[in-house]
């Protein structure tokens, strides 16, 4: 079997068993979607940065990268995330 094959079933895995045990711990639609409004500083933070690294920017970057070049790419990208970081550690706790 290929190694590929083997992470790819160890991790399928182990997202199954996280899910059904986060899930069964989820009492209402306020915890699923906001937390329960009790959310620490870095679960904000990683929530808005993986938000931010979705596909969507990664593809909009690329495209400005091949535009205009790679420094701007990395510019726009550290600044997502610094921007991201203050969000979510400052304003983070507000939304």
């Amino acid at each position: 079997m290929n190694l590929f094959v083997v992470v790819s079933v160890v991790f399928l895995i182990v997202y199954l068993i996280v899910g059904l045990y986060v899930g069964r711990q989820v009492k209402g639609l306020n915890d699923f979607y906001v937390m329960g409004r009790n959310a620490p500083a870095f679960l904000i933070v990683g929530t808005v940065i993986a938000t931010n690294i979705s596909s969507v920017t990664l593809i909009g970057f690329a495209g400005s990268a091949y535009e205009f070049g790679p420094l701007p790419y990395v510019a726009f990208y550290g600044m997502t995330t610094a921007s991201s970081i203050f969000v979510g550690l400052y304003l983070g706790r507000y939304l």
